[in-house]
């Protein structure tokens, strides 16, 4: 239910962006769904390393030049960690 939540809430996000249609028309479909996947798994694998890193004392800049992701990557994978409800 949790991955229903975060699903819904990320494609409100992007409704409230108001791409054009037009803007993936030449991208293919399976191209889009391999994008997906990938930013998935990449937001799982580097947030546990990252809050090591800043629990650490290393800093923003430092963790995104070490994990090769940007700024707004690694703020976005933690605000969305952050909303996910614990697990008890």
């Amino acid at each position: 239910m949790d991955s229903v939540s975060v699903a819904i809430a990320r494609l409100k996000r992007l409704n409230d962006i108001s791409l054009a249609p037009a803007v993936f028309q030449d991208v293919p479909a399976k191209f889009i769904n391999q994008f997906r996947q990938r930013c998935v798994a990449e937001s799982t694998r580097i947030l546990p390393i990252a809050r090591v890193l800043l629990t650490q004392g290393v800093n923003v800049r430092e963790v995104v030049i070490r994990l090769k992701i940007g700024k707004t990557t690694l703020y976005d994978a933690l605000r969305e960690s952050d909303r996910e409800p614990q697990q008890s």
